[in-house]
């Protein structure tokens, strides 16, 4: 399967792609996700026998690290979503601690 033929799959199962905070650029890159030590703890309201729900005020911290346009870009942040979009794909929304901007260096 080709980048283009991933991110049109991808896209398919991504609601309200269009209502953000900043302006998207489409980028087709390969993405390393790094948890970064530590832990989480919070409080959770219901448990299955395949899962719980947990609510933290805290962040869990990652790096990223990917290509735009030739350039290697190694940026950190925080997860702050985890959604699976079909039984195929999980989408990580990542806030970044700085904005990358128009031109990221």
């Amino acid at each position: 399967m080709s980048a283009d033929d991933l991110k049109r799959r991808i896209d398919a199962h991504l609601p309200g792609r269009n209502s953000r905070r900043s302006a998207r650029r489409d980028v087709n890159s390969i993405v390393q996700l790094e948890l970064k030590p530590g832990e989480v703890r919070g409080t959770t309201r219901d448990l299955s026998d395949n899962g719980m729900l947990l609510f933290s005020g805290e962040r869990l911290p990652v790096q990223v690290t990917f290509e735009e346009e030739g350039r290697r870009i190694q940026v950190t942040g925080h997860l702050v979503r985890v959604q699976r979009t079909s039984q195929e794909f999980i989408a990580y929304a990542i806030e970044f601690d700085e904005s990358l901007g128009e031109s990221p260096e």
